[in-house]
């Protein structure tokens, strides 16, 4: 009987996130490939995962030649597996996991994920995290992260209809920031520093989503008087979202450096991408890796210098390919059937 990859992941639907998603979607475009089988968490105490994980894939060893690993977070049980079965070792480094702020972790996984056989990194700068934490480069090959072109949701409301339950004012440029409203996002930074005295009334920006940030965001908005101009839509449904994708005019990324948090690829550049949109994105950790300049969008080194492209996008003075030709170049690149292909080499 050929063997086969086990792939352990504690990160899977109905759970949100982009690891789940990542997770997800891989195995998906991976399982009509080549005999692969999942492990994963998806509900129940995350501490004890890695313990079953550890029993199921010892029991089971005999029918595997690989044990693929979805986050640096479970290297130890890679290290045990590799220990004690020989089987080959390939783990995933999405960017927290290997430079995140959890110090007894920062000393446990760096040295695990160099033990295993091959490490797959989701950016050029996660890679640089590992090369820093002692991963040799030659294990480490670069992947990013993709879409399922297959099996998303492509559904939108009517144009009129997503108009009138979000107020757009079908005269001022639409511009959106999604996903969760955390530290590095700097949303409330770029509110507080760019926007509070940008000094023009042609845009209206949306920022969908929920996080520790929230209020933090709703009382920047507040004291520079911007509620005319920003608004918070919470978490919206696929539809509703889609919809944003498919109307507005811009998507911005406005990420700070933040210790330890680092942003390991920066899938939302590219899912706004797909629709046509492009994104103008500070070149913040792993998302330069996300964007094609002047292509599928624009990088600014810092803050004030991504306020001075907006006021060019404003002005028409920066422009892109067509909505087409942008979702193209997005599916070209990053359609996860074309990049499931390159999994193959690195699990058998």
């Amino acid at each position: 009987m050929q063997k086969k990859v086990l792939f352990i992941t504690k990160n899977y639907p109905p759970a949100i996130g982009g690891e789940q998603q990542y997770c997800f979607d891989l195995f998906q475009n991976l399982k009509s490939r080549m005999g692969i089988d999942i492990y994963a968490r998806t509900k129940g105490n995350k501490h004890f995962f890695q313990l079953k994980a550890a029993f199921n894939a010892i029991f089971r060893a005999a029918d595997y030649e690989t044990f693929f690993l979805g986050s640096g977070h479970l290297a130890p049980l890679g290290f045990f597996l590799k220990w004690v079965t020989g089987r080959k070792i390939v783990v995933t480094i999405h960017g927290q996991d290997i430079g995140g702020k959890n110090k007894i972790m920062q000393k446990i996984v760096p040295p695990m994920v160099a033990k295993a056989d091959r490490v797959i990194a989701v950016s050029q700068n996660t890679k640089r995290l590992c090369i820093e934490r002692g991963i040799s480069p030659e294990k480490i090959t670069v992947i990013p992260n993709g879409i399922d072109f297959k099996n998303r949701d492509t559904s939108v409301m009517e144009k009129t209809a997503w108009q009138k339950k979000f107020s757009i004012d079908p005269t001022k440029k639409t511009l959106v920031t999604v996903g969760r409203l955390v530290k590095r996002k700097g949303v409330a930074d770029f509110i507080t520093t760019i926007l509070s005295s940008f000094g023009r009334n042609d845009y209206q920006y949306f920022v969908i989503g929920k996080g520790v940030m929230r209020d933090e965001i709703v009382r920047a908005i507040e004291v520079n008087n911007l509620m005319d101009f920003i608004h918070m839509t919470g978490e919206l449904s696929v539809l509703e979202k889609n919809s944003f994708w498919a109307y507005s005019d811009a998507m911005l990324m406005p990420n700070i450096m933040t210790r330890n948090t680092p942003e390991g690829f920066g899938i939302v550049a590219i899912e706004a991408a797909s629709w046509g949109l492009p994104v103008l994105a500070c070149a913040v950790d792993g998302i330069p890796d996300a964007i094609v300049p002047r292509v599928t969008g624009a990088l600014a080194n810092n803050q004030v210098a991504l306020g001075e492209l907006l006021r060019e996008f404003l002005d028409g003075k920066l422009q892109f390919e067509n909505r087409d030709k942008v979702a193209s170049v997005i599916r070209e690149r990053y359609d996860w059937n074309k990049l499931a292909e390159k999994y193959l080499d690195l699990l058998r």
